[in-house]
Protein backbone atom coordinates (compact mmCIF):
# COMPACT_ATOMS: atom_id res chain seq x y z
CA UNK A 1 0.00 0.00 0.00
CA UNK A 2 1.14 3.61 -0.65
CA UNK A 3 2.31 5.38 2.12
CA UNK A 4 0.51 8.43 3.02
CA UNK A 5 2.18 11.18 3.63
CA UNK A 6 1.49 13.44 6.48
CA UNK A 7 1.56 17.47 6.23
CA UNK A 8 4.38 19.23 8.58
CA UNK A 9 3.09 21.47 11.47
CA UNK A 10 3.86 24.45 9.02
CA UNK A 11 2.51 23.14 5.87
CA UNK A 12 -0.67 22.62 8.23
CA UNK A 13 -0.35 26.12 9.38
CA UNK A 14 -0.15 27.55 6.42
CA UNK A 15 -2.72 26.09 4.29
CA UNK A 16 -5.11 27.11 7.21
CA UNK A 17 -3.80 30.42 6.87
CA UNK A 18 -4.20 31.03 3.56
CA UNK A 19 -7.60 29.16 2.98
CA UNK A 20 -8.86 31.57 4.96
CA UNK A 21 -7.52 34.48 2.93
CA UNK A 22 -8.30 33.29 -0.14
CA UNK A 23 -11.95 32.36 0.91
CA UNK A 24 -11.83 28.96 0.65
CA UNK A 25 -12.50 28.58 4.23
CA UNK A 26 -15.56 30.89 6.06
CA UNK A 27 -13.89 33.46 8.23
CA UNK A 28 -14.92 36.27 10.07
CA UNK A 29 -13.70 39.28 9.30
CA UNK A 30 -11.70 39.71 12.74
CA UNK A 31 -9.88 36.02 11.86
CA UNK A 32 -9.31 37.07 8.15
CA UNK A 33 -7.77 40.21 9.43
CA UNK A 34 -5.61 38.05 12.29
CA UNK A 35 -4.82 35.81 9.25
CA UNK A 36 -3.62 38.57 7.28
CA UNK A 37 -1.06 39.78 10.06
CA UNK A 38 -0.05 36.82 10.16
CA UNK A 39 1.41 36.39 6.71
CA UNK A 40 2.40 40.16 6.64
CA UNK A 41 4.42 39.31 9.93
CA UNK A 42 6.38 36.43 8.52
CA UNK A 43 7.87 39.09 5.81
CA UNK A 44 9.30 40.91 9.27
CA UNK A 45 12.69 41.16 9.46
CA UNK A 46 12.82 41.93 13.05
CA UNK A 47 10.74 38.66 13.65
CA UNK A 48 10.90 35.35 12.77
CA UNK A 49 8.44 31.88 13.07
CA UNK A 50 10.38 29.41 15.18
CA UNK A 51 8.51 26.06 13.25
CA UNK A 52 10.57 23.83 15.41
CA UNK A 53 9.15 25.14 18.78
CA UNK A 54 5.58 25.05 16.84
CA UNK A 55 7.02 21.08 16.44
CA UNK A 56 7.47 20.95 19.91
CA UNK A 57 4.57 22.01 21.75
CA UNK A 58 2.41 19.66 19.03
CA UNK A 59 4.57 16.50 20.03
CA UNK A 60 3.92 17.44 23.84
CA UNK A 61 0.47 17.85 23.51
CA UNK A 62 -0.15 14.88 21.66
CA UNK A 63 1.26 12.75 24.25
CA UNK A 64 -1.11 13.93 26.77
CA UNK A 65 -3.61 12.54 25.47
CA UNK A 66 -7.40 13.31 25.07
CA UNK A 67 -9.85 13.35 28.50
CA UNK A 68 -13.76 11.83 28.19
CA UNK A 69 -14.91 9.93 25.75
CA UNK A 70 -11.91 9.47 23.74
CA UNK A 71 -9.65 8.95 27.10
CA UNK A 72 -5.92 8.01 26.36
CA UNK A 73 -6.17 8.42 22.39
CA UNK A 74 -3.40 11.04 21.04
CA UNK A 75 -4.63 14.62 21.19
CA UNK A 76 -4.13 15.48 17.85
CA UNK A 77 -4.35 19.84 17.26
CA UNK A 78 -6.47 20.66 14.69
CA UNK A 79 -5.26 23.55 11.98
CA UNK A 80 -6.87 25.96 14.13
CA UNK A 81 -4.87 24.81 17.34
CA UNK A 82 -1.93 24.38 15.50
CA UNK A 83 -2.06 28.18 14.21
CA UNK A 84 -3.06 29.70 17.52
CA UNK A 85 0.13 27.41 19.30
CA UNK A 86 2.32 29.27 15.83
CA UNK A 87 0.87 32.59 17.38
CA UNK A 88 1.39 31.94 21.47
CA UNK A 89 4.74 29.89 21.30
CA UNK A 90 6.43 30.50 17.43
CA UNK A 91 7.17 34.04 16.90
CA UNK A 92 10.40 35.52 18.13
CA UNK A 93 12.38 38.50 18.79
CA UNK A 94 15.51 39.39 17.38
CA UNK A 95 17.43 40.82 19.94
CA UNK A 96 21.24 41.24 18.41
CA UNK A 97 24.15 39.68 17.61
CA UNK A 98 25.30 37.18 20.19
CA UNK A 99 21.77 37.44 22.25
CA UNK A 100 19.03 34.90 21.81
CA UNK A 101 15.54 35.36 20.94
CA UNK A 102 12.73 35.96 23.18
CA UNK A 103 9.11 35.11 22.73
CA UNK A 104 7.41 37.69 21.23
CA UNK A 105 3.86 37.04 22.44
CA UNK A 106 2.94 38.35 25.82
CA UNK A 107 -0.81 38.81 26.06
CA UNK A 108 -3.69 36.65 23.51
CA UNK A 109 -7.05 36.72 23.05
CA UNK A 110 -8.77 33.00 21.99
CA UNK A 111 -12.64 33.49 21.16
CA UNK A 112 -14.26 30.68 20.21
CA UNK A 113 -17.84 29.11 20.73
CA UNK A 114 -18.72 26.44 22.99
CA UNK A 115 -17.66 22.47 22.23
CA UNK A 116 -14.47 23.87 20.64
CA UNK A 117 -12.51 21.87 23.10
CA UNK A 118 -11.29 24.92 25.33
CA UNK A 119 -10.44 23.29 28.48
CA UNK A 120 -8.82 20.54 26.97
CA UNK A 121 -6.33 22.95 24.89
CA UNK A 122 -5.68 25.15 27.62
CA UNK A 123 -4.99 22.20 30.10
CA UNK A 124 -2.36 20.84 27.35
CA UNK A 125 -0.73 24.28 27.25
CA UNK A 126 -0.98 24.46 30.81
CA UNK A 127 1.34 21.42 31.04
CA UNK A 128 3.56 22.70 28.63
CA UNK A 129 4.69 25.95 30.04
CA UNK A 130 4.92 23.83 33.41
CA UNK A 131 7.85 22.06 31.77
CA UNK A 132 9.49 24.63 29.91
CA UNK A 133 12.19 25.57 32.62
CA UNK A 134 12.57 26.19 36.57
CA UNK A 135 10.80 28.11 38.57
CA UNK A 136 7.80 28.23 36.29
CA UNK A 137 4.37 29.34 37.74
CA UNK A 138 0.91 28.71 35.73
CA UNK A 139 -1.92 30.36 36.69
CA UNK A 140 -5.34 29.29 36.03
CA UNK A 141 -8.43 31.48 36.76
CA UNK A 142 -11.82 31.38 36.34
CA UNK A 143 -14.88 33.35 37.23
CA UNK A 144 -16.15 30.49 39.79
CA UNK A 145 -13.83 27.80 41.45
CA UNK A 146 -15.58 24.82 39.82
CA UNK A 147 -14.70 26.08 36.36
CA UNK A 148 -10.79 26.80 37.38
CA UNK A 149 -11.52 23.19 38.74
CA UNK A 150 -13.08 21.17 36.17
CA UNK A 151 -9.47 22.55 33.57
CA UNK A 152 -6.99 21.62 36.68
CA UNK A 153 -8.75 18.42 37.00
CA UNK A 154 -7.85 17.98 33.13
CA UNK A 155 -4.32 19.05 33.44
CA UNK A 156 -3.60 16.62 36.36
CA UNK A 157 -5.22 13.32 34.23
CA UNK A 158 -2.91 14.78 31.46
CA UNK A 159 -0.04 14.88 33.64
CA UNK A 160 -0.05 11.62 35.14
CA UNK A 161 0.45 9.86 31.47
CA UNK A 162 3.04 12.48 30.16
CA UNK A 163 7.18 11.16 31.09
CA UNK A 164 8.88 13.38 33.32
CA UNK A 165 8.81 14.78 36.66
CA UNK A 166 5.10 16.25 36.85
CA UNK A 167 3.51 15.15 40.01
CA UNK A 168 -0.20 15.72 40.20
CA UNK A 169 -1.86 16.65 43.92
CA UNK A 170 -4.74 17.61 44.98
CA UNK A 171 -4.88 20.85 44.19
CA UNK A 172 -2.12 21.66 42.24
CA UNK A 173 0.28 20.01 39.43
CA UNK A 174 3.96 20.29 40.37
CA UNK A 175 8.01 20.02 39.26
CA UNK A 176 9.09 19.92 42.76
CA UNK A 177 12.67 19.10 42.04
CA UNK A 178 12.51 22.28 39.31
CA UNK A 179 10.41 24.54 42.07
CA UNK A 180 7.23 24.50 39.23
CA UNK A 181 3.77 25.08 39.92
CA UNK A 182 0.25 24.76 38.35
CA UNK A 183 -2.97 26.04 40.35
CA UNK A 184 -6.55 27.35 39.92
CA UNK A 185 -7.59 30.08 41.35
CA UNK A 186 -11.03 32.34 41.07
CA UNK A 187 -11.12 35.50 39.84
CA UNK A 188 -11.26 37.77 42.43
CA UNK A 189 -8.82 40.75 43.73
CA UNK A 190 -7.63 39.00 47.11
CA UNK A 191 -6.45 35.48 45.08
CA UNK A 192 -4.68 37.23 42.30
CA UNK A 193 -2.54 38.87 45.00
CA UNK A 194 1.19 38.50 44.41
CA UNK A 195 0.92 36.23 40.99
CA UNK A 196 4.44 36.32 39.46
CA UNK A 197 2.97 33.66 36.42
CA UNK A 198 4.88 32.30 33.72
CA UNK A 199 1.72 31.60 32.13
CA UNK A 200 -1.54 32.34 33.54
CA UNK A 201 -5.02 31.42 31.81
CA UNK A 202 -8.38 32.80 31.84
CA UNK A 203 -10.95 30.87 31.45
CA UNK A 204 -14.49 32.76 30.33
CA UNK A 205 -13.21 35.68 31.41
CA UNK A 206 -16.61 37.87 29.69
CA UNK A 207 -17.95 36.69 33.32
CA UNK A 208 -15.57 38.46 35.09
CA UNK A 209 -16.57 41.38 37.23
CA UNK A 210 -14.41 44.29 38.35
CA UNK A 211 -11.17 45.83 36.84
CA UNK A 212 -9.05 43.37 39.21
CA UNK A 213 -8.06 41.97 35.60
CA UNK A 214 -5.89 44.51 34.89
CA UNK A 215 -3.48 43.06 37.48
CA UNK A 216 -2.78 40.10 35.87
CA UNK A 217 -0.93 42.39 33.15
CA UNK A 218 1.27 44.58 35.62
CA UNK A 219 2.61 41.19 37.66
CA UNK A 220 3.07 39.49 34.50
CA UNK A 221 5.66 42.55 33.80
CA UNK A 222 7.83 41.02 36.72
CA UNK A 223 9.34 38.17 34.27
CA UNK A 224 11.01 38.62 31.80
CA UNK A 225 9.36 35.77 29.54
CA UNK A 226 5.67 35.25 30.93
CA UNK A 227 2.56 34.86 29.04
CA UNK A 228 -1.33 35.28 29.22
CA UNK A 229 -4.22 34.27 27.28
CA UNK A 230 -7.64 34.48 27.89
CA UNK A 231 -10.03 31.96 26.35
CA UNK A 232 -13.57 33.07 26.28
CA UNK A 233 -17.31 32.80 24.36
CA UNK A 234 -18.55 36.61 24.07
CA UNK A 235 -19.77 38.27 26.68
CA UNK A 236 -23.61 40.07 27.31
CA UNK A 237 -21.70 43.41 29.12
CA UNK A 238 -19.98 45.63 26.36
CA UNK A 239 -18.70 47.61 29.80
CA UNK A 240 -16.68 45.29 31.37
CA UNK A 241 -12.77 44.35 31.15
CA UNK A 242 -12.99 41.91 28.56
CA UNK A 243 -15.27 43.69 26.03
CA UNK A 244 -12.65 46.28 26.62
CA UNK A 245 -9.82 44.09 26.07
CA UNK A 246 -11.81 42.99 23.03
CA UNK A 247 -12.50 46.21 21.54
CA UNK A 248 -8.71 46.70 21.82
CA UNK A 249 -8.05 43.91 19.59
CA UNK A 250 -10.21 44.63 17.33
CA UNK A 251 -8.53 47.90 16.99
CA UNK A 252 -5.32 46.00 16.63
CA UNK A 253 -6.49 43.94 13.91
CA UNK A 254 -7.91 46.83 11.74
CA UNK A 255 -4.13 48.53 11.81
CA UNK A 256 -5.27 51.59 14.28
CA UNK A 257 -3.31 50.69 17.12
CA UNK A 258 -0.06 48.79 17.26
CA UNK A 259 0.69 46.50 19.55
CA UNK A 260 2.77 43.86 18.90
CA UNK A 261 3.32 41.27 22.20
CA UNK A 262 -0.85 40.93 21.43
CA UNK A 263 -2.46 38.31 19.65
CA UNK A 264 -6.56 38.08 18.57
CA UNK A 265 -8.27 34.99 17.33
CA UNK A 266 -11.67 36.58 17.38
CA UNK A 267 -13.61 33.63 15.62
CA UNK A 268 -17.73 34.44 15.04
CA UNK A 269 -19.86 34.95 12.75
CA UNK A 270 -19.94 38.47 10.71
CA UNK A 271 -23.00 40.95 11.80
CA UNK A 272 -25.07 40.40 8.15
CA UNK A 273 -25.03 36.75 8.81
CA UNK A 274 -28.00 34.57 9.03
CA UNK A 275 -28.13 32.20 12.71
CA UNK A 276 -29.60 29.32 10.62
CA UNK A 277 -26.85 29.04 7.39
CA UNK A 278 -24.95 26.16 8.49
CA UNK A 279 -22.62 26.96 6.35
CA UNK A 280 -21.61 30.16 8.34
CA UNK A 281 -21.65 28.21 11.58
CA UNK A 282 -17.58 27.32 10.74
CA UNK A 283 -16.97 31.17 11.13
CA UNK A 284 -17.36 30.30 15.05
CA UNK A 285 -16.34 26.94 15.30
CA UNK A 286 -13.01 26.07 13.72
CA UNK A 287 -12.68 22.76 14.18
CA UNK A 288 -15.88 22.01 12.15
CA UNK A 289 -17.29 19.05 11.66
CA UNK A 290 -14.21 17.00 14.31
CA UNK A 291 -15.11 19.26 17.25
CA UNK A 292 -18.01 20.09 17.32
CA UNK A 293 -19.67 17.88 15.26
CA UNK A 294 -22.56 19.16 12.67
CA UNK A 295 -25.12 17.14 13.85
CA UNK A 296 -24.42 18.54 17.78
CA UNK A 297 -24.92 21.73 16.25
CA UNK A 298 -28.15 20.93 14.23
CA UNK A 299 -29.66 19.65 17.26
CA UNK A 300 -28.33 23.03 19.35
CA UNK A 301 -30.22 25.07 17.22
CA UNK A 302 -33.28 22.96 16.37
CA UNK A 303 -33.77 23.54 20.46
CA UNK A 304 -32.91 27.05 19.92
CA UNK A 305 -34.57 28.04 17.28
CA UNK A 306 -37.76 28.13 19.24
CA UNK A 307 -37.74 31.64 20.89
CA UNK A 308 -35.94 34.88 20.71
CA UNK A 309 -34.18 34.31 23.76
CA UNK A 310 -32.64 31.12 22.75
CA UNK A 311 -31.95 32.32 19.42
CA UNK A 312 -29.63 35.18 21.06
CA UNK A 313 -28.18 32.03 23.39
CA UNK A 314 -27.12 29.90 20.17
CA UNK A 315 -26.01 32.87 18.79
CA UNK A 316 -23.54 34.03 21.83
CA UNK A 317 -22.27 30.82 22.58
CA UNK A 318 -22.59 28.62 19.51
CA UNK A 319 -22.10 31.23 17.26
CA UNK A 320 -19.61 34.06 18.85
CA UNK A 321 -21.79 36.98 18.05
CA UNK A 322 -22.27 39.10 21.15
CA UNK A 323 -25.63 39.78 23.18
CA UNK A 324 -25.45 42.69 24.69
CA UNK A 325 -27.97 44.48 27.48
CA UNK A 326 -31.18 43.49 27.40
CA UNK A 327 -32.95 41.31 24.54
CA UNK A 328 -36.52 41.30 23.06
CA UNK A 329 -37.63 38.04 24.55
CA UNK A 330 -41.12 36.57 23.16
CA UNK A 331 -41.73 35.30 19.59
CA UNK A 332 -44.81 36.81 18.71
CA UNK A 333 -45.56 34.01 15.87
CA UNK A 334 -46.56 31.98 19.09
CA UNK A 335 -49.43 34.21 20.30
CA UNK A 336 -51.80 32.14 21.93
CA UNK A 337 -55.04 32.96 19.55
CA UNK A 338 -57.38 30.64 21.03
CA UNK A 339 -60.13 31.70 23.40
CA UNK A 340 -62.74 30.04 26.04
CA UNK A 341 -66.02 31.59 26.89
CA UNK A 342 -65.48 33.51 30.46
CA UNK A 343 -68.48 31.86 31.89
CA UNK A 344 -66.64 28.69 31.46
CA UNK A 345 -64.37 29.58 33.53
CA UNK A 346 -67.00 30.40 36.87
CA UNK A 347 -66.32 28.85 40.09
CA UNK A 348 -62.78 27.36 38.66
CA UNK A 349 -59.45 27.43 40.62
CA UNK A 350 -57.79 31.12 39.64
CA UNK A 351 -54.38 32.02 40.45
CA UNK A 352 -53.83 36.14 40.46
CA UNK A 353 -51.29 38.25 39.42
CA UNK A 354 -51.30 42.06 40.53
CA UNK A 355 -48.53 44.38 39.27
CA UNK A 356 -49.57 48.03 41.09
CA UNK A 357 -48.55 51.43 39.05
CA UNK A 358 -46.78 54.42 40.08
CA UNK A 359 -47.40 57.49 39.10
CA UNK A 360 -48.52 58.13 35.24
CA UNK A 361 -48.46 54.04 34.50
CA UNK A 362 -50.41 51.26 34.23
CA UNK A 363 -52.08 48.51 36.95
CA UNK A 364 -52.30 45.45 35.70
CA UNK A 365 -54.21 42.23 37.37
CA UNK A 366 -53.92 39.03 35.26
CA UNK A 367 -55.78 35.85 36.41
CA UNK A 368 -54.09 32.06 35.77
CA UNK A 369 -57.23 29.25 35.68
CA UNK A 370 -56.04 26.20 34.78
CA UNK A 371 -58.22 24.05 31.78
CA UNK A 372 -59.62 20.28 31.93
CA UNK A 373 -57.36 19.79 29.27
CA UNK A 374 -54.25 21.14 30.46
CA UNK A 375 -54.02 24.70 29.28
CA UNK A 376 -53.83 27.64 30.95
CA UNK A 377 -56.40 30.70 30.47
CA UNK A 378 -55.34 33.69 31.31
CA UNK A 379 -57.48 36.84 32.05
CA UNK A 380 -56.71 40.71 32.64
CA UNK A 381 -57.80 43.39 33.79
CA UNK A 382 -56.20 47.08 33.09
CA UNK A 383 -56.13 50.60 34.95
CA UNK A 384 -54.48 53.80 33.55
CA UNK A 385 -54.50 57.24 35.17
CA UNK A 386 -56.91 59.51 33.12
CA UNK A 387 -54.91 63.07 33.56
CA UNK A 388 -51.98 61.11 31.63
CA UNK A 389 -53.80 59.03 29.06
CA UNK A 390 -53.72 61.56 26.26
CA UNK A 391 -50.09 62.11 26.49
CA UNK A 392 -49.30 58.46 27.01
CA UNK A 393 -51.20 57.68 23.89
CA UNK A 394 -49.23 60.06 21.75
CA UNK A 395 -45.87 59.02 23.29
CA UNK A 396 -46.18 55.40 23.58
CA UNK A 397 -48.51 55.09 20.69
CA UNK A 398 -51.02 53.36 22.17
CA UNK A 399 -54.46 53.25 21.33
CA UNK A 400 -55.72 54.22 25.16
CA UNK A 401 -59.10 55.35 24.22
CA UNK A 402 -60.06 52.84 21.80
CA UNK A 403 -58.94 50.33 24.25
CA UNK A 404 -61.13 52.43 27.16
CA UNK A 405 -64.26 52.53 24.40
CA UNK A 406 -63.88 48.69 24.14
CA UNK A 407 -63.70 48.01 27.66
CA UNK A 408 -60.27 46.86 27.77
CA UNK A 409 -58.63 49.32 29.86
CA UNK A 410 -59.89 51.40 32.45
CA UNK A 411 -59.33 55.19 32.91
CA UNK A 412 -59.82 56.16 36.01
CA UNK A 413 -59.10 59.58 37.66
CA UNK A 414 -56.63 61.86 38.37
CA UNK A 415 -52.69 61.21 38.01
CA UNK A 416 -52.63 57.67 39.45
CA UNK A 417 -54.50 54.92 39.72
CA UNK A 418 -57.76 54.64 41.93
CA UNK A 419 -56.62 51.34 43.74
CA UNK A 420 -60.73 51.47 45.03
CA UNK A 421 -61.16 50.24 41.51
CA UNK A 422 -58.79 47.36 41.90
CA UNK A 423 -60.18 46.39 44.88
CA UNK A 424 -63.79 46.04 43.67
CA UNK A 425 -62.75 44.02 40.54
CA UNK A 426 -61.16 42.06 42.91
CA UNK A 427 -64.33 41.67 44.86
CA UNK A 428 -65.57 40.70 41.84
CA UNK A 429 -63.85 38.30 40.94
CA UNK A 430 -64.11 36.66 44.40
CA UNK A 431 -67.53 35.95 43.11
CA UNK A 432 -66.54 34.23 40.05
CA UNK A 433 -63.32 32.62 40.50
CA UNK A 434 -61.92 30.71 42.81
CA UNK A 435 -59.51 32.38 43.94
CA UNK A 436 -56.45 30.46 45.49
CA UNK A 437 -53.79 33.29 45.35
CA UNK A 438 -52.85 37.18 45.16
CA UNK A 439 -49.39 37.70 44.20
CA UNK A 440 -48.09 41.50 44.28
CA UNK A 441 -44.85 43.59 44.23
CA UNK A 442 -44.20 43.50 48.03
CA UNK A 443 -42.69 47.24 46.84
CA UNK A 444 -46.41 48.61 45.35
CA UNK A 445 -48.11 49.86 47.82
CA UNK A 446 -48.36 48.79 51.32
CA UNK A 447 -51.87 50.78 52.55
CA UNK A 448 -54.01 48.46 49.41
CA UNK A 449 -51.52 44.95 50.48
CA UNK A 450 -52.89 45.63 53.96
CA UNK A 451 -56.81 46.48 52.85
CA UNK A 452 -56.61 43.40 50.74
CA UNK A 453 -55.33 40.97 53.10
CA UNK A 454 -57.22 41.87 56.57
CA UNK A 455 -60.51 43.65 55.14
CA UNK A 456 -61.17 42.13 52.23
CA UNK A 457 -59.25 38.28 53.82
CA UNK A 458 -57.75 37.65 50.15
CA UNK A 459 -54.80 35.07 49.65
CA UNK A 460 -52.07 37.56 49.48
CA UNK A 461 -48.46 36.35 48.59
CA UNK A 462 -45.61 38.89 48.34
CA UNK A 463 -43.35 38.32 44.89
CA UNK A 464 -40.36 39.88 44.91
CA UNK A 465 -39.30 41.23 41.45
CA UNK A 466 -35.88 39.69 41.57
CA UNK A 467 -33.94 37.49 38.94
CA UNK A 468 -34.20 34.93 41.61
CA UNK A 469 -37.92 34.98 40.83
CA UNK A 470 -38.36 36.14 37.67
CA UNK A 471 -36.01 33.44 36.27
CA UNK A 472 -37.66 30.24 36.97
CA UNK A 473 -40.87 32.34 36.16
CA UNK A 474 -39.87 33.64 33.01
CA UNK A 475 -38.76 29.86 32.14
CA UNK A 476 -42.38 28.27 32.43
CA UNK A 477 -43.99 30.84 30.94
CA UNK A 478 -42.00 30.44 27.73
CA UNK A 479 -42.35 26.91 27.81
CA UNK A 480 -46.41 26.95 27.93
CA UNK A 481 -45.73 30.09 25.30
CA UNK A 482 -43.80 27.99 22.49
CA UNK A 483 -46.30 24.52 23.33
CA UNK A 484 -48.90 26.77 22.66
CA UNK A 485 -50.69 26.15 26.35
CA UNK A 486 -51.54 29.55 26.90
CA UNK A 487 -55.53 31.34 26.24
CA UNK A 488 -55.21 34.69 26.06
CA UNK A 489 -58.63 35.61 25.38
CA UNK A 490 -57.72 37.94 22.59
CA UNK A 491 -56.41 40.46 25.29
CA UNK A 492 -54.78 43.12 22.62
CA UNK A 493 -53.47 45.22 25.91
CA UNK A 494 -51.73 41.45 26.98
CA UNK A 495 -50.80 41.18 23.50
CA UNK A 496 -48.72 44.40 23.27
CA UNK A 497 -46.92 43.76 26.35
CA UNK A 498 -45.36 40.69 25.35
CA UNK A 499 -44.52 42.41 22.07
CA UNK A 500 -42.60 45.51 24.00
CA UNK A 501 -41.20 43.54 26.81
CA UNK A 502 -37.60 42.78 26.94
CA UNK A 503 -35.16 40.49 29.22
CA UNK A 504 -31.96 41.16 31.26
CA UNK A 505 -30.32 37.79 31.02
CA UNK A 506 -27.03 37.04 33.69
CA UNK A 507 -24.63 34.85 32.51
CA UNK A 508 -26.25 31.84 33.66
CA UNK A 509 -29.17 32.06 31.59
CA UNK A 510 -31.82 33.40 33.94
CA UNK A 511 -34.07 36.23 32.85
CA UNK A 512 -36.06 39.10 33.92
CA UNK A 513 -38.63 41.05 31.99
CA UNK A 514 -37.34 44.73 31.71
CA UNK A 515 -38.86 48.09 30.01
CA UNK A 516 -36.85 49.62 27.53
CA UNK A 517 -37.86 53.29 26.45
CA UNK A 518 -41.93 53.57 25.89
CA UNK A 519 -43.24 50.33 26.20
CA UNK A 520 -45.70 48.84 28.36
CA UNK A 521 -45.00 45.66 30.26
CA UNK A 522 -47.06 45.78 32.97
CA UNK A 523 -49.73 42.87 32.03
CA UNK A 524 -46.96 40.47 31.32
CA UNK A 525 -45.52 41.17 34.82
CA UNK A 526 -48.77 40.27 36.13
CA UNK A 527 -49.34 37.37 34.03
CA UNK A 528 -45.97 36.11 34.59
CA UNK A 529 -46.84 36.32 38.88
CA UNK A 530 -50.43 34.46 38.33
CA UNK A 531 -48.90 31.66 36.10
CA UNK A 532 -45.66 31.36 38.20
CA UNK A 533 -47.53 31.34 41.44
CA UNK A 534 -49.83 28.77 39.97
CA UNK A 535 -46.69 26.05 38.64
CA UNK A 536 -45.47 26.54 42.55
CA UNK A 537 -48.68 24.90 43.58
CA UNK A 538 -49.46 22.70 40.32
CA UNK A 539 -46.67 20.12 41.16
CA UNK A 540 -44.11 21.49 38.71
CA UNK A 541 -40.40 20.43 39.82
CA UNK A 542 -38.81 23.48 41.79
CA UNK A 543 -36.29 25.35 40.12
CA UNK A 544 -32.37 25.75 41.55
CA UNK A 545 -33.59 28.79 43.26
CA UNK A 546 -36.47 27.12 44.93
CA UNK A 547 -34.67 24.18 46.15
CA UNK A 548 -32.35 26.29 47.64
CA UNK A 549 -34.66 28.61 49.68
CA UNK A 550 -34.17 31.80 47.51
CA UNK A 551 -37.77 32.58 46.68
Amino acid sequence: MPTIKRLTTKQRVMKYVRSVIAGRLPAGRWIGWQAQRFVDDLERTDIWMDWAEVERVAEFVRGCGLVGDDHDADYELLDWQLWVVAGLYGWKVKRGKGKPSIRRTRFAIIQVARGAGKTTFMAALALYDLTTGPGRRVDIIANKRDQAATLLATAKTMAARVAGDLEPRQYTVIRAEADCKLQALTSSEKSLDGLNPSLWIGDEAHEWRGRFASKLTTTAAKRKQSLGVIISTPGNNQDNWYADEVKTGQAVLEGKLRLDGNQYWLWGVDDGDALEDEGCWVKANPGLPVQPTLESLRHAWAVHSVSKVKRNEFARYQLCRPQYGSQAWLEMAYWPEDTVELEALRGRPAWLGLDLSKSFDMSALVAAVPLPDGRLALVGRYWWPGESARDREIEYELPLTRWKDEGRVVLTPGREVDYQAIRDQLAAWRGFFDIRKVAFDKWGSTYLAQVLAHQDQLPLVEYPMTIAMFGPACQHFQNLWVSKRLVAQRDEVLRRACADVDVWQDNNGNMRPIKSGRKVIDPLVAALMAVHSYSLEAGRPPSVYEEGGVV
